[in-house]
């Protein structure tokens, strides 16, 4: 069966987007799905500072060369 342009994106049809979609929110629901998406993309950010070997300190610590 060939497949048009429209039908896949990133090698996964459309409607498995869709469903996946909704087991979201049926797992998590509307309320806690901002939440989520907060915790997620913070997590992806984290990743990719530790892979390109940002700053290791973590944020709100003491700073460096203060007072002790």
């Amino acid at each position: 069966m060939a497949h048009t342009d429209g039908e896949m994106l990133f090698g996964f049809h459309w409607i498995w987007g869709v469903i996946l979609l909704a087991v979201v929110l049926i797992l998590f629901g509307v309320g806690r799905l901002p939440s989520v998406g907060e915790g997620l993309g913070r997590g992806i950010r984290d990743f990719r500072k530790a892979l390109s070997g940002g700053d290791d300190a973590p944020k709100g610590g003491p700073p460096e060369g203060g007072k002790n």
